[in-house]
């Protein structure tokens, strides 16, 4: 965090207020026609008090245009016009302690703006004032930049005078002290400011947009979350903003808990942020629901990657140490929630596979054995009943596989025989997701060859499929080259396997073809070597 100064943050977008336009009565049908307009010595009498809503109207459109660059010359301008609606308010008898409050914070705009100007014409200016010389330059910006923060700094205490009548106000002076670095007392006046202006939005979208620098959030987490539950529905349009500000916090607080490695803190923070946008919903509030609905997501997978930190510390004691399985097993219904609210979540579909690969290693590949295998093997397979992804089934159909192989050598031939069949059934599964991916083809059908021994016709249909889809792939020439060794080694698979069943059912033209065009396309591969020999072999010759 810099010593002295932030840059300008545009933490908020602020909604202008749309001018007025005056409503022309009505005329009966035999009124005379409408008089010629005033001249230009003629005025239009307003009400005090409807001068000080144009002053505000002004202020917000000064705060709005001082948010964006291209828009900064006409902040004066929207400062004098508001300044002019002040003077006039206050001659008709408004509270001066409300004027006073509209023209310091207008005239804080005006003067902030000379500041924010000075501060980015600053490079320029010093090379053109001390081009060449940069030690002088160097010297002429930190005098630049520090008058600009003792400007910044004085704005902040003027304003402090006046703090309390406009919401205006307190954002003005927050984000002052924000860019200063000032963080505690940008936040105790940002707490006054929510206590005073509780539902205005601008106020909740600046303790969003500082969140992840606020040095006490859980000060203003509990501001917001007493007078929710206090008010709760009976105020729904404070708790529906409450509750997103609360989310934000929450989330930046799992992440600093995060980043210092106290996962189980960090997860329960993830948790309050996912449950309270839920709350939000059907309430008025800032977001739409699209944009609730990939927050909770994230939340709710930033929670299962805290919940998995948990799990790979306590896996350190032991591969089945209860608080690790726990902490999985919180990690999985997040993971879950979060594809029920977006099923086709980026992050919650990578973070499947991260809790697959850790149950499986729990942080120790070396130690892997048959529980390890079966945790792994059936999450995949409960994620892939719930979600029907064909990444998780074909996991949850190669675990299977693997399982029954390991049963079978022990002799286990009825259980390892349920394994295949379940294996089978996956990538069967998988095929009918993913029908062009020539890997899901071969291994479904190498099931049937190897494993099952049985459909054998069928399993060759699978093999002629993997090669004709993988060999269509490999021949288009701007086809990616991590995706044609991908597919060169899933169709090449797919030649040998069906050369070895044309050889188990003595169609041995059918083999040596199959296996000569393969030996052809990879002359050093050795299994496809030892293929063709045992073919030769059977048809009584010799290689």
């Amino acid at each position: 965090m810099p010593a002295l100064h932030r840059p300008l943050k545009l933490a908020l977008a602020l909604t202008a207020l749309a001018l007025v336009t005056p409503v022309a009565s009505s005329q009966s049908l035999d009124a005379p026609p409408p008089p010629e307009p005033p001249s230009a010595e003629t005025t239009v009498w307003m009400s005090p008090y409807a001068h000080v809503s144009a002053a505000q109207t002004k202020l917000d459109q000064a705060m709005v245009q001082q948010l964006e660059w291209e828009l900064w010359s006409d902040v004066r301008t929207s400062v004098s016009q508001g300044l002019t609606e002040v003077s006039a308010a206050l001659a008709g008898g408004v509270d001066r302690g409300l004027c006073t409050a509209l023209r310091t914070t207008l005239t804080a705009v005006g003067t902030r703006q000379d500041l924010l100007e000075r501060e980015a014409f600053a490079p320029g200016n010093g090379d053109g004032l001390h081009a060449g010389d940069e030690a002088a330059l160097s010297a002429y910006l930190d005098g630049e930049y520090a008058a600009v923060s003792t400007g910044m700094n004085d704005l902040a205490a003027e304003l402090a005078f006046v703090e309390g009548r406009l919401a205006q106000t307190t954002w003005l002076r927050v984000e002052i002290l924000f860019e200063q670095t000032r963080d505690d007392e940008a936040q105790a006046a940002l707490e006054l400011g929510l206590a005073l202006f509780p539902r205005d939005s601008r106020l909740h979208d600046q303790a969003r947009a500082w969140a992840d620098v606020l040095p006490a959030a859980e000060g203003l987490l509990n501001q917001l979350q007493d007078r929710i539950d206090t008010l709760d529905l009976a105020d729904s349009d404070f708790s529906g903003l409450a509750l997103e500000t609360a989310a934000q916090l929450h989330t930046a607080m799992g992440r600093r808990r995060y980043a210092t490695q106290e996962y189980e803190l960090a997860a329960l923070h993830f948790d309050r942020a996912g449950r309270a946008l839920e709350r939000s919903r059907g309430m008025p509030r800032k977001w739409s629901g699209e944009e609730v609905d990939f927050r909770e997501a994230d939340a709710l997978v930033n929670g299962a990657y805290a919940w998995l930190g948990v799990a790979l510390a306590h896996w350190q004691n032991g591969r089945e140490d209860e608080t690790a399985m726990l902490a999985a097993s919180a990690c999985e219904e997040s993971l879950v929630e979060a594809m029920r609210t977006i099923p086709r979540h980026e992050a919650a579909t990578s973070a499947v596979l991260w809790l697959g690969d850790s149950l499986l290693n729990k942080g120790d590949p070396s130690g892997v054995g048959a529980i390890d295998n079966a945790q792994a093997r059936d999450f995949y397979g409960r994620m892939a009943r719930k979600f029907d992804n064909p990444d998780w089934w074909n996991n949850y159909a190669l675990m299977c596989r693997d399982t029954g192989t390991s049963l079978e050598a022990r002799g286990e031939k009825e259980q390892a025989w349920d394994l295949y069949e379940k294996s089978y059934a996956a990538y069967t599964r998988v095929v009918e997701l993913e029908p062009r991916n020539p890997r899901y083809s071969n291994d479904a059908a190498l099931m049937l060859l190897y494993h099952l021994d049985r459909d054998l016709d069928l399993a060759a249909e699978l093999f002629e499929r993997s090669w004709m889809l993988g060999e269509e792939i490999c021949n288009n020439p701007f086809v990616e080259q991590d995706v044609w060794d991908e597919n060169f080694s899933a169709y090449t698979d797919a030649m040998l396997n069906l050369g070895k069943l044309y050889t188990d059912q003595q169609d041995y033209d059918q083999a040596e073809e199959v296996l000569t065009k393969l030996l052809d396309l990879a002359p050093t591969r050795m299994d496809a070597m030892m293929a063709h020999r045992d073919l030769m072999t059977a048809r009584g010759k010799r290689s």
